[in-house]
């Protein structure tokens, strides 16, 4: 009984993990979002804004779980909810690798696009954005997928 109560908060930390990486991505599309925000008009403008405040609201709403989690959880069960043995833990770490790769190169890429932008066109907040969305977006895009991938059923496989 105390194995299945351990696997259960295992489930509920990879569950949560998953919740953290939705967040993630909603953080990124607000990055996004924000950048697209300095090159449109001001009614446009205005309608992002309000497409940021929905994403915030998303993000808030995914994370809230975790948070409840923590306050609720028993000292015992600490442990097994916040170890970075299981699974999951190591998908996010395969994730976080793939994202600074990614992250590195694009960062590459926008510096030498920033060298020959005009800067009254493209602020340097702009690409600080852009940036921040790719991280985001690529760690917690992996993660999802890599999740997906490994929960998947496998056909034929009738266990």
């Amino acid at each position: 009984m105390n194995s299945t109560k351990q696997s259960s908060v295992a489930d509920v930390a990879d569950r949560h993990r998953s919740y953290a990486a939705i967040a993630m991505l909603l953080a990124g599309l607000i990055y996004l979002a924000m950048a697209v925000e300095l090159l449109v008009d001001e009614a446009t403008a205005q309608w992002l804004e309000y497409g940021i405040f929905v994403l915030a609201i998303g993000a808030a709403a995914a994370l809230m779980p975790l948070l409840v989690a923590k306050i609720r959880l028993p000292r015992s069960e600490r442990v097994m909810y916040f170890s970075k043995d299981g699974y999951v833990a190591e998908l996010e770490r395969r994730a976080s690798k793939i994202s600074l790769g990614v992250t590195f190169v694009s960062l590459a890429v926008l510096g030498g696009f920033a060298e020959k932008a005009n800067p009254d066109d493209f602020p340097a907040v702009f690409f600080i954005r852009i940036g921040l969305f790719i991280m985001l977006a690529v760690m917690s895009i992996t993660f999802l997928t890599l999740n997906w991938i490994a929960n998947r059923d496998i056909p034929g496989d009738e266990t």
